[in-house]
């Protein structure tokens, strides 16, 4: 199933949306190994490999 980057990234903690825009527009997120800079890219989480700042994406959170 695939989401926006900008979505994946802010359930993950990584930040609010608006900041995670900024971050990818910035150049610091790589997806596969490729820079992207499109916020609204859609991603498979389960088959890409997400990295921000070089560090891999926390795997998602179990709800209890």
């Amino acid at each position: 199933m695939s989401t926006r980057l900008n979505k994946l990234l802010a359930q993950r903690g990584v930040g609010a949306r608006r900041k995670c825009d900024l971050l990818i527009q910035q150049g610091k997120v790589r997806v596969n190994g490729r820079v992207e800079l499109e916020p609204g890219v859609q991603v498979e989480p389960e088959r890409d490999r997400i990295t921000v700042d070089g560090r891999p994406l926390a795997g998602a959170a179990t709800l209890r």
